[in-house]
């Protein structure tokens, strides 16, 4: 018999069950989809997302890795999606 998984989650955390959790699920991947279908195909864009805002990237900047040091210092909140 296998024991039983100990799962630990920080004080406060939310662990809403049933329907209406299931349907809070579903909406968040329905946001992120919804973000990301444009980096999708052969005519997809990348985006970059810098402090909350999104930008797309054109050819010039796909296939190119970002990190924190490639952005200028005044930008320490960005992160590229499908990139």
């Amino acid at each position: 018999m296998m024991p039983t998984p100990v799962i630990l989650l920080k004080e406060g955390t939310d662990s809403s069950q049933g329907i209406p959790q299931l349907v809070s699920n579903i909406s968040a991947c329905q946001v992120i989809a919804e973000a990301v279908r444009t980096t999708l195909g052969p005519r997809g864009m990348d985006k970059l997302i810098v402090d909350g805002r999104v930008s797309e990237a054109g050819e010039a900047l796909r296939g190119r890795r970002f990190t924190p040091s490639d952005h200028h210092p005044s930008f320490p909140h960005s992160h590229p999606i499908g990139c």
